[in-house]
């Protein structure tokens, strides 16, 4: 039964995500697994991700939509705790839930549309990072910078995804960007994305005094990304090794925010 459910809400495939939330909580605070709003923070993220991969792999499964019933448990769940924590997290919330709600379900169906599907899901991501800050100061300039190299640093990741999931998706009949505007392009808006993500968190390091390891570690992960790209033709691999990758360089990330580096 317990395996089972854990398919149903695929937390094998969402897990690590909880990084995400992490470092926003991290960036705002210091580091405790036993307080209470970082807990709060784990529990609301782990409702909206289950939510949302959920609805996802489901909605095209099953002919009988009543057996997505149990993907609404947790969004209801999650929204009516937002509610009780602070107005921040419950509209950050409630936007994130119409962002996955859009994606998968007609008419918007963002994931059939190509571009649109990859931005959306950085802004998932961004959204994340903004609820781990948001459980204990209120949203500025800065922070929201912060949420945009998050959502950048997604982006190229969320491009190998689709690179590797091309055939099956073309079989669904979705359109998503390499099945849209062909492989090459796709992997030429990867380089774009790392390009603007060194370009970001050098802005970060100069208008904000942000660490220069901010730069290093920006500018290493790109370079080990495409490196990937490069040497390994296996699609499915390269995604798996992106993953690791972007695990790691969340874990630098923790590290700066820390030890305040």
């Amino acid at each position: 039964m317990l395996i089972r459910l854990l398919d149903y809400f695929r937390v094998k495939d969402w897990l690590h995500i909880l990084g995400i939330p992490t470092l926003g909580f991290v960036y705002n605070s210091n580091f405790n697994l036993l307080s209470a709003e970082f807990v709060s923070i784990l529990l609301l993220s782990s409702l909206g991700l289950a939510f949302g991969y959920s609805l996802d792999a489901n909605y095209d499964k099953f002919k009988s939509k009543s057996k997505l019933l149990p993907s609404l448990i947790p969004l209801i769940a999650g929204l009516i705790y937002a509610s009780f924590l602070n107005a921040t997290i419950f509209v950050l919330s409630l936007i994130a839930a119409l962002i996955m709600t859009a994606y998968v379900i007609p008419p918007f169906r963002l994931k059939r549309i190509p571009i649109v599907v990859t931005i959306s899901n950085s802004i998932g991501f961004s959204l994340l990072f903004l609820v781990g800050y948001a459980i204990l100061s209120n949203l500025n300039a800065n922070v929201l910078l912060l949420a945009t190299f998050i959502g950048i640093a997604s982006f190229p990741a969320q491009l190998v995804h689709e690179i590797a999931h091309f055939s099956r998706d073309k079989k669904k009949g979705l359109i998503t960007t390499p099945i849209k505007f062909g492989k090459k392009f796709t992997r030429s808006l990867i380089l774009i994305s790392l390009i603007l993500l060194i370009a970001w968190s050098f802005l970060l390091y100069v208008y904000l005094n942000y660490s220069i390891l901010f730069v290093i570690f920006s500018a290493t992960f790109s370079l080990i990304f495409v490196l990937i790209l490069k040497y390994e033709t296996n699609a499915l691999k390269s995604r798996i090794y992106i993953k690791y990758l972007s695990i790691a360089f969340g874990l630098s990330l923790l590290f700066i925010f820390l030890f305040y580096i």
